[in-house]
């Protein structure tokens, strides 16, 4: 039959069977037009079924019938055009329905939402629909374009999730996009955190979970920001959050590289610290300590709530190669060492504390050479257990370095402090940055220390005002 033809007949048809008796006539009528409609690439058959359809389903009244509308989804994902030449569809989402949760309004289900929006859903939405008991949101303007081999469209090639409500993510990490969202079921804003969903990637999102979920059954008062909820979507593993404004990172640039008084930077090593000493007695280690994993709840606030476990470890189980941020890494970390353990975090907090004073790197190294050698330079040469248990490769690193300088030069970790004279605290800092993973202070230790436990008077600058202002003690 020519297209001219089979155009002809479908219109005549369609103007004889405006009404259907039974929910087997339409399925029928469907069928027929399945079969008549040639399979062109320049045609779009389905979507000029789904057109004719939505006649027959208004002239027929039977939308309200989800046994029909099941039908209807069921042949729609069923069906394959006859040439393996024609495009994948690309359905484009005209109207984003929000459906507020209220008293006047409630969320709909999965039958409603296909009595009203059936036009625009894809055919996977159609067939995902069914998975959720309550719909609260519908899409967004945007092409859905279905190619299996980036999870139906969903991704882009490096498994990030590309449809979300945000102009871009509030923080990448190798793992996950974190976003700030709004909770159209709860009416809040959150922090979500969405997974890739290559399998590696999905595995570390998983296993951050666990370790919050421990941590959450624990019932142990700790800094730790607190999992909302956790759910898995498209093949993404996601995680909700309570959403706070600001982190020590923040705090640092905003200091335009003046630091801060170190009775503020007392107040945040102090509440980190004892957050680690509640993770050592869960036997967790966090594995990513840096001023832009520490949120604060307000720019006058002390307490900082620890975020993102992703390359945290339980017990020294499944260590993960390369954790922690380059500078804020532990030398046996960054000598290849095959176990570390609690001390990686005692030396991050080093690291942070001297940021937090100084208002700039302590390190501002680009490749994992260049971090070494400012060690050597800060700390003079790494003792020789340390580089018995290192990498061959990072151990012939060391001795290239040590040769050229001689005997290693240091520069006085006072001068990296801005000449700091405040002796109680250049010992706190020199102690958590030690060599050797074992005579590094321990986190309990940190809390008897005598510049922790010791009373800094808080600053008043002129009018008599108590500020988070830069001048350092």
């Amino acid at each position: 039959m020519e297209y001219g033809q089979a155009e002809t007949a479908k219109r005549s048809d369609s103007r004889s069977s405006r009404s259907f008796q039974s929910s087997t006539d339409l399925i029928l009528r469907l069928k027929s037009l399945l079969k008549v409609w040639p399979c062109r690439k320049e045609r779009k058959p389905l979507a000029a079924v789904k057109h004719q359809l939505d006649l027959d389903l208004m002239y027929s009244e039977l939308a309200t019938q989800m046994s029909v509308l099941d039908s209807l989804a069921k042949m729609s994902l069923d069906w394959k055009p006859a040439s393996s030449e024609v495009e994948p569809e690309t359905t484009s989402c005209k109207t984003s329905v929000l459906l507020e949760t209220s008293t006047n309004s409630t969320p709909l289900t999965p039958t409603k939402a296909l009595q009203r929006y059936y036009s625009i859903l894809s055919r996977f939405e159609l067939h995902e629909i069914h998975d959720y008991q309550d719909i609260y949101f519908l899409g967004r303007d945007h092409q859905r374009k279905l190619l299996p081999r980036s999870n139906y469209g969903h991704d882009c090639r490096l498994g990030f999730y590309r449809y979300i409500r945000s102009a871009r993510a509030a923080r990448k990490v190798s793992y996950a996009e974190v976003f700030k969202v709004y909770d159209h079921k709860e009416s809040i804003i959150v922090v979500l955190k969405i997974g890739r969903s290559l399998p590696p990637y999905s595995l570390q999102v998983k296993r951050e979970i666990g370790l919050l979920k421990r941590l959450k059954e624990s019932d142990v008062k700790i800094n730790v920001i607190q999992m909302i909820d956790h759910f898995s979507f498209r093949n993404h593993e996601c995680v909700t959050f309570k959403l706070l404004p600001f982190d020590l990172i923040h705090l640092i640039k905003l200091s335009k590289g003046e630091g801060y008084h170190l009775h503020f930077v007392q107040k945040w090593i102090l509440s980190l610290v004892t957050t680690l000493v509640e993770l050592g007695k869960q036997k967790i280690v966090h594995g990513d300590l840096k001023p832009g994993n520490l949120l604060l709840e307000g720019l006058d606030s002390t307490e900082v709530m620890l975020i993102d476990f992703g390359f945290a470890s339980y017990d020294g189980q499944d260590l993960l190669p390369n954790v922690q941020a380059l500078r804020y890494r532990a030398p046996e970390v960054l000598l290849g060492a095959t176990k570390y353990g609690p001390p990686i975090d005692m030396w991050s907090v080093g690291v942070i504390a001297a940021e937090l004073y100084s208002g700039d790197n302590l390190f501002t190294s680009n490749s994992e050479t260049e971090q070494v050698a400012a060690l050597v330079e800060l700390l003079g040469s790494p003792p020789e257990e340390l580089l018995k248990v290192s990498d061959p490769k990072m151990k012939s690193v060391v001795d290239s370095l040590l040769r050229k300088a001689g005997e290693a030069e240091t520069k006085e970790l006072r001068g990296a402090l801005k000449y700091c004279n405040d002796n109680l605290f250049l010992d706190f800092v020199r102690k958590c940055l030690d060599w050797n993973p074992d005579a590094r202070l321990k986190p309990d230790e940190a809390l008897r220390h005598p510049w922790i436990v010791k009373d800094i008077p808080t600053p008043i600058y002129d009018g008599g005002k108590t500020s988070l202002a830069t001048r350092r003690a």
